[in-house]
This record gives structure tokens, C-alpha cells and sequence, in this order.
């Protein structure tokens, strides 16, 4: 079983640093300028952790299991459909099942919340998050393409 804790204060300072650089690496691993994805990182992080806070709206927890920390999770509501910023398993947990039983931890949450959809997004190269989400239910909703020339 898993659990959702709120996040310490310790984790989400190194977190909310990290992040930033891990979504960076992400953008240019999918075909984006790495100063385009500078610019982006920078706006989502204005918008959503000026200064290193946590905006009204985004909710950051770890991930237990047996109690220990395996990872965390960023979510963002928009009334009640919310939406799943980041999900991330530490590395030494990953292939454990512990991906998925976070993906139900997450929908018994938002439900307990009163949320009637959780979305996410994938980039096209991460193959076993698609696949998760996939057997989880969720739908593709927009494709996005792009050519190299």
C-alpha cells in the first residue's frame, strides 16, 4: 500500500530545485531549444513556486511505502478536475508496482476531495509512463507532433 504525506520541508526544498532541471532535461529530450526550455521552466516556476513557495492551487506529497519515502507528487487543481504535474518514484524503488499503486493512491485522494477527473501529461518518449497511465484508464486527449529538419 501507498501513501500520500505532505511533503517535508526539507524534501521540497531540494524538490523544488530539482524539479526544474529534470522538466528542463525532459523539454530538450523531446526536441525543445534548451534556451526555449529555460524560458519554460522559468515561467512555470514563477507561476507556480515564486520564490520557492508553493502557490494556492498545487498540492506536493511523498510517496510511502512501509514507511519510507519512494517518492512524490505534484498536483494542481482547477476546481474539481485536477491534474498531475509530476509523479516520480525514486530510482531505487522503480519496477516495484509502486508506480501504479500511487496512480490509485492519487485517485482515492482527489475523489476524497470531491475531484471528478485527473489529467496528466506524457512526453512521447517515456513509453512505460504511457503505458502505466494507459492501464490505468486514462485517454489520450491531444497528440502533439513535431518534425526535425
Amino acid at each position: 500500500m501507498v501513501e500520500l504525506k505532505p511533503m517535508s520541508e526539507e524534501r521540497f526544498t531540494l524538490w523544488s530545485k530539482r524539479i526544474w532541471q529534470l522538466y528542463g532535461q525532459e523539454l530538450i529530450d523531446s526536441g525543445i531549444s534548451p534556451a526555449k526550455a529555460k524560458q519554460q521552466c522559468d515561467e512555470g516556476r514563477e507561476a507556480s513556486m515564486p520564490n520557492g513557495v508553493l502557490q494556492p492551487g498545487n498540492e506536493v506529497f511523498e510517496t510511502f511505502h512501509n514507511d519510507e519515502s519512494v517518492g512524490i507528487v505534484w498536483l494542481w487543481i482547477d476546481g474539481t478536475e485536477w491534474f498531475i504535474y509530476d509523479i516520480d518514484i525514486d530510482e531505487e524503488h522503480r519496477g516495484k508496482g509502486l508506480g501504479r499503486a500511487t496512480m490509485r493512491a492519487i485517485e482515492a485522494y482527489v475523489k476524497q476531495q470531491g475531484g471528478t477527473a485527473i489529467g496528466l501529461s506524457v512526453f512521447g518518449f517515456n513509453e512505460i509512463a504511457k503505458k502505466l497511465y494507459e492501464s490505468e484508464g486514462y485517454e489520450t486527449k491531444r497528440i502533439q507532433m513535431k518534425k526535425q529538419l
